[in-house]
């Protein structure tokens, strides 16, 4: 049975407010925690007087890991489309090439999901939206030394809506309405996404009900297809309502009042909300709804073939959709080097400058209260010895336990962080101790282990959903050929024409360390080829084609760009 309007925009709030993520829940009181832990916020805890030092190896430890990954998603290659069959290959490889170039090329692809993977790593999941945007634009352009002659051609322009003539100086002002279809791909701050409660899975394909938030002006709305007495019946936005935004502002500061200079410029919050409901003989199909929470409006309603969401995290909760971050492993030991560098800052203070007993009424309070070291202190003419009036209070120096303490903690960063932080330095440490070459290539594989590990999950969770997302999104929504560049070539495809694909193979690059023992082994190898080329194994042991793709893939390990334009392929037609 069909749901009444009023009742079905009634129901979907109130999935809403049920929903994880949703301003004020447990789940964004942790983000916001996690954002105040990243920007050394004061904890409440400080006392006047002494030391109110915060640590700050949640941000330190995110900064460095996410350095790490940058390499491996900076590849030319990140995914391949697994063909269907045999004769499918080409193709496959094509679609990849074209996903690629609009995933991580068009659309400034990498700075987007390093934003998504940062999320992941402060606060447990990235999700990143992926669509094909159409919107109408409202272009004015403005000509000089326009004839009267002139005028009707102008006017007879594609998409030219309105033309106005100055005939006296010969000008004309042209207004264009362009609609245009562009890929679009960006990622989703975590405050504005919220889920099921229960989803078991850091992948979303299948989840009952799942939103996304957006703040955006009213002429936006209106570009996009919705009704405009709908979208001035919105109320405007207010965004000190929303304290998890508030928090990922680097300083303590209030957004200011909406500044906008007519209706159509005044900004309204509205959700994409993606819901399963009963369609026909009990099987459920996907919807797409646009919604006003703060007015319980339904927008806009239609069916859908997908989610525009993609998800992933860089450490597994095992059935659990959300993720493990790096806050969740560093808390505790943020918590420690707070207090040991907050004793460590006290005890500098009070050794500098000690303690001071004096004699009520004989040694001049104001003096002995002065915070400035070897300021003067007044005591009374009538003591004869300023040492009766005045002792010193010895305090202790702990500072080498302190410090003791500090590498202690360092080192539990260490195994439960990853050793991104350590490897900065490690060069110098690894020197020191006079590790020859194979120690070191031995120290920098076990510490990028976990770095390893989480790039990994961050592939077959996020990278691998984006990929997939892109590839259903060029298929349904773009019919006409696309150019893109490949292997330092331009060609066109038709997405609309692909087949349907479920699979794809990820394939992030590596770190730095990784890319180098990988090289040098190839290197290693290629001179294998070449003994056995000399001792006569040709096409027993090695063969041209053997060794032209083992010098390929030492070439790209070397950061050499399109390294086939420097060689022949053995198997082309010269």
């Amino acid at each position: 049975m069909a749901i009444e309007p009023d009742s079905k925009a009634a129901r979907i709030k109130d999935l809403l407010r049920q929903c994880d993520g949703f301003d004020g829940d447990s789940v964004s009181q942790a983000r916001e925690q996690a954002l105040n832990y990243y920007f050394q916020r004061e904890r409440g805890d400080e006392v006047v007087g002494r030391s109110t030092f915060v640590s700050g190896d949640v941000s330190a430890m995110v900064e460095a890991t996410l350095a790490q990954m940058v390499e491996a998603f900076s590849s030319d290659r990140i995914c391949d489309f697994d063909p269907l069959g045999p004769e499918d290959e080409d193709q496959a490889q094509l679609e990849s090439d074209a996903v690629q170039h609009f995933v991580m090329g068009s659309e400034n692809g990498l700075l987007e999901m390093m934003m998504a993977i940062k999320e992941a790593l402060l606060m447990r999941n990235a999700a990143v939206w992926v669509d094909a945007e159409e919107k109408t634009e409202r272009i004015v352009s403005r000509k000089s030394s326009v004839s009267i002659e002139a005028l009707a051609e102008l006017k007879s322009l594609p998409d030219v809506v309105n033309v106005e003539y100055d005939e006296e100086n010969q000008k004309a002002t042209l207004v264009y309405e362009k609609t245009s279809k562009q890929f679009k791909l960006c990622s989703i701050p975590l405050t504005n996404f919220v889920y099921h409660s229960r989803w078991h899975t850091p992948i979303i394909d299948g989840i009952p009900v799942c939103a996304v938030r957006h703040i955006t002006t009213r002429a936006e709305l209106v570009s996009m297809g919705i009704d405009k007495k709908k979208v001035d019946n919105l109320t405007e936005y207010n965004a000190d309502l929303v304290t998890e935004e508030q928090a990922r502002k680097p300083r303590d500061s209030q957004y200011n009042a909406s500044i906008a200079y007519d209706k159509s410029q005044e900004l309204v919050e509205w959700y994409t909300v993606f819901v399963r409901q009963e369609a026909s003989n009990g099987i459920d199909e996907q919807r797409k709804i646009l919604f006003s929470y703060r007015d319980t409006v339904i927008l806009k309603d239609e069916p859908c073939s997908f989610i525009n969401v993609a998800t992933g995290v860089v450490i597994v909760n095992p059935h659990q959709f959300i993720g493990i971050s790096l806050f969740d492993k560093l808390k505790q030991n943020q918590d420690m080097r707070t207090q040991l560098r907050r004793a460590l800052g006290d005890n500098l203070n009070a050794t500098t400058k000690n303690r001071i007993a004096g004699l009520d009424g004989v040694v001049n309070i104001d003096d002995a209260t002065d915070p400035r070291v070897n300021n003067m202190i007044r005591v009374k003419s009538t003591v004869p010895d300023v040492r009766a009036a005045l002792m010193a209070l010895q305090v202790p120096d702990t500072s080498a336990n302190i410090l003791a303490n500090l590498e202690s903690t360092a080192r539990e960063r260490s195994e439960m962080g990853g050793a991104a932080l350590d490897l900065q330095t490690s060069q110098v440490q690894i020197g020191g101790d006079r590790m020859g070459s194979q120690g070191l290539d031995r120290a920098y594989s076990v510490a990028e282990q976990l770095t390893a590990s989480m790039m990994k999950t961050i592939g077959v969770t996020l990278i691998r959903s984006v990929f997939l997302l892109a590839h259903k999104v060029l298929r349904e929504y773009f019919d006409e050929p696309l150019p893109i560049k490949r292997n330092g070539k331009w060609a066109n495809v038709i997405p609309s024409e692909w087949p349907e694909r479920k699979s794809v193979t990820i394939k992030p690059g590596m770190s730095p360390g990784e890319r180098t023992r990988r090289a040098s082994a190839l290197a290693q190898f290629l001179d294998a080829q070449m003994m056995l080329s000399d001792k006569g194994m040709d096409e027993v042991l090695v063969d041209v084609n053997g060794f032209n793709k083992a010098l390929l893939d030492w070439a790209r390990l070397s950061e050499i760009q399109n390294p086939e334009q420097y060689l022949i392929d053995p198997e082309s037609e010269r």
